[in-house]
């Protein structure tokens, strides 16, 4: 996928620097140059998005153990879904290769990413088709497609992600998959 100017300008405004370089861009402005510090914070950015726009291709490939080399050691993976805070590179395989063998045609569309500071909001779609269940209880699920919106926070330092918290509304997960239909 392509970065687009869409999420190099939001992570830019979110970061306070579209005036900056809108200034600098100006002719009229007297002193061109921009100052490193807001350089260096545009390539961070820039990095950022690239690190988030990789991971969602590699995912999309259900590369699991290369998308995991994003996250740090120590990283902190916590989502409404999850019952504990999982850690690290194998925290991140563990839930993803959960979620690639009930949903084996999975797919990940990102939408806009956010850059503020070392923070990255990242909104995207999951959508694909339950094959297959850990609990029998819930073969309902079975051939059920779904599609959701998701909202990630990630903490990145150093070009890798430190923590991450993931949002989506599990009651439309719930009712896509038939849980308020189902037959007891």
């Amino acid at each position: 996928m392509d970065i687009g100017k869409f999420l190099v300008f939001s992570g830019l405004l979110a970061s306070g620097l579209v005036p900056v370089l809108a200034r600098a861009q100006d002719s009229n402005y007297q002193d061109q140059t921009i100052d490193s510090s807001y350089q260096d914070r545009v390539r961070d950015s820039i990095k950022m998005v690239r690190l988030v726009d990789k991971k969602f291709d590699m995912l999309n490939h259900q590369d699991v153990e290369g998308a995991s080399e994003f996250y740090s050691d120590s990283a902190q993976i916590r989502s409404i879904g999850y019952p504990d805070t999982l850690v690290g590179p194998e925290g991140f395989q563990i839930v993803y290769r959960r979620y690639f063998t009930t949903t084996p045609d999975l797919h990940f569309s990102l939408i806009r990413c956010i850059v503020a500071g070392k923070t990255l909001v990242v909104e995207y779609q999951t959508s694909g088709t339950v094959r297959h269940v850990e609990d029998p209880a819930s073969s309902y699920m079975i051939d059920k497609h779904y599609t959701l919106d998701n909202c990630t926070i990630m903490d990145i330092r150093d070009g890798k992600i430190v923590s991450e918290m993931t949002y989506f509304d599990q009651v439309s997960f719930l009712r896509q998959v038939g849980y308020f239909t189902r037959n007891y």
